[in-house]
């Protein structure tokens, strides 16, 4: 994210300040004012304080968040990222090809990117002669390479190919930036991987500059080859870890994760004004225990995982302690209404007396009555902003909790969700230290074709305590 001027910013916090006393309903806390410092048991942060002193004006929008949070990601000190012609379908695989690819900083160092996934292939391309329909084959003029379309796009004045593949195969796809394609006299030029990190233009980028992540999450139960879901346009997972890769007690007991989100209006289908029911859309999570992005546990604890249960095949994506939150709505229950879902799953002993997980909480709401609810934003392609705090607790106490916030574009808290008393942590003393964007999609969302099933991220943030209030403290008062 690049820093726009943000006309009558001021006015708007002064406002809110003054009405957030007499809107007790939503729980809001005044912009400005940090949570208390976290525990002695979380990661040490700067912990901000009430009235941050604004930086020099010739100081970047990223360190700026540097010097107030303890991980925060702009996009705009990364070079600009595609995985090419590559894809592959695990998100926790260490020796998996795609990690040779990972984003990087400009200078070429590592970002805080650790794994990412992707279950399709789409390149962009500018037609030349004919029109490249579902079922042509295509063949590269330099690379040779041939595929089979399954679909053709056109977003934002954009055409893509996305090539037929499944996801049981792993791999590369070799067509060559700038080759020509061709299928019998039908033929396209400028062939190019669409990329994932990049300036996406003022209307995908927060604040109209620099440099945003897109997410497409291509993953459906759709396999109709006439009306596919969209994949390749963006990652499908994107992940990043935090702790000292050592112990898996090392990161956050209480996490928080901010960030700022758009989603296209069209991500969520709807027939006769409603939506239609989303089934599971996963748009983060954040697990704990591990020793690195693909690593959970030590080699104790792993010796402690039982390998004959099902889910054994997943211990390196979410560990055996773990949260996860959906998009829910739609369908007859909520026909109007889009909002936010929490999974909590937790270590439980098998059989054999080893440990696997269970979940213990499915699909729960995320709202109070209609303040968390996210359509208004996402029928209007607007930003939002999104904040987690999710607290692990003790192992075998009822003592976890859950606060979320949604922020409106102009950084007014719309609504807060809370609640305490839950069982995280039955087995494993460990702290969060992973956090993964995106997912599966196995739901009607997308399914139809022909529709923009892209999100994009801005301004990522994970910290020790709240994180709102200070973000957009800074904001108002910043400008390039």
């Amino acid at each position: 994210m690049c820093l726009r001027n943000i006309s009558n910013m001021a006015a708007l916090f002064s406002l809110f300040l003054l009405t957030s006393a007499c809107n007790g309903a939503l729980d809001i806390s005044p912009i400005g004012k940090a949570d208390p410092s976290p525990s002695p048991t979380s990661t040490p942060s700067p912990g901000p304080s009430a009235s941050p002193s604004p930086l020099p004006p010739s100081a970047g929008w990223q360190e700026t968040l540097e010097s107030v949070f303890d991980h925060a990601e702009t996009f705009d000190q990364l070079q600009d990222w595609t995985p090419g012609g590559q894809w592959y379908s695990a998100s926790g695989c260490p020796t998996c090809a795609s990690n040779a690819t990972l984003p990087k900083k400009l200078d070429g160092s590592p970002s805080m990117w650790g794994i990412w996934n992707n279950k399709g292939l789409s390149f962009q391309y500018t037609p030349e002669n004919g029109v490249f329909a579902i079922g042509d084959v295509i063949t590269g003029s330099v690379s040779g390479t041939t595929a089979t379309v399954r679909q053709v796009w056109n977003l934002d004045g954009k055409s893509y190919i996305q090539l037929t593949n499944t996801n049981a195969v792993q791999g590369t796809v070799n067509f060559t930036a700038g080759e020509m394609i061709t299928s019998g006299a039908k033929t396209g030029l400028n062939l190019q991987w669409p990329l994932f990190i990049a300036d996406h233009g003022p209307a995908y980028t927060w604040a109209g500059g620099g440099k945003s992540l897109v997410m497409d999450l291509g993953d459906n139960d759709n396999t109709n080859p006439s009306t596919p879901t969209m994949a390749g346009l963006g990652a499908q997972r994107m992940g990043t870890y935090f702790g000292d890769g050592v112990s898996g007690k090392s990161g956050y007991k209480k996490a928080h994760i901010f960030f700022m989100m758009k989603v296209a209006p069209t991500f969520f289908t709807m027939t006769d004004g409603s939506y239609d029911y989303v089934s599971v859309v996963k748009a983060f999570d954040l697990v704990s225990g591990f020793t690195d992005i693909s690593t959970w546990g030590t080699p104790a604890d792993r010796a402690m995982a039982d390998p004959d249960a099902a889910n054994y095949y997943r211990l390196d994506e979410y560990g055996l302690n773990m949260s996860v939150f959906n998009f829910g709505g739609g369908g007859a229950s909520y026909p109007n209404n889009l909002f936010f879902t929490e999974n909590i799953y937790d270590a439980s002993l098998t059989g054999a007396s080893l440990y696997t997980y269970t979940q213990r909480i499915s699909s729960r709401k995320v709202r109070t009555g209609t303040t968390m609810d996210l359509q208004s934003y996402i029928s209007s392609g607007e930003w939002f902003g999104v904040e987690c705090a999710s607290d692990i607790g003790t192992a075998g106490n009822n003592d976890g909790t859950t606060d979320f916030w949604i922020y409106d574009k102009n950084g007014v808290e719309k609504g807060h969700y809370s609640l305490t008393g839950e069982r995280r942590l039955t087995y494993f003393d460990h702290y969060y230290n992973k956090m993964v964007l995106g997912g599966n999609r196995r739901s009607t969302s997308g399914a139809t074709g022909s529709l923009d099933s892209r999100w994009w991220i801005d301004d990522l943030i994970i910290h020790g305590s709240r994180i709102g209030p200070t973000y957009f403290e800074r904001l108002s008062g910043r400008g390039d």
